[in-house]
């Protein structure tokens, strides 16, 4: 459905240990549009994961600051809910 990596879940593990009082926690990081249908079909069978959609800017690197533009594209991430409990 969705690769979870041993990085994904290094991460994870290491966020959860410092960030206590999160209200989510992402697992996995840029989910292209196949997983997230792929996940959304199967939302059922993971309680308390969800995905959310970010917002990210692009400064491309080749153009003087003062002129530089931005581009913005979005970024889904399944993230946990720290308000359940982790098997």
């Amino acid at each position: 459905m969705v690769e979870i990596l041993p990085r994904d879940r290094n991460r994870f593990r290491k966020l959860r240990q410092e960030i206590k009082g999160a209200d989510s926690l992402p697992i996995r990081t840029r989910l292209s549009d196949e997983e997230v249908a792929r996940f959304a079909a199967n939302a059922y069978r993971f309680p308390g994961v969800e995905i959310k959609a970010r917002l990210f800017r692009s400064y491309p690197s080749a153009r003087p600051r003062r002129t530089r533009s931005a581009t913005s594209a979005a970024s889904a991430t399944a993230t946990w809910s720290t308000s359940r409990r982790m098997a």
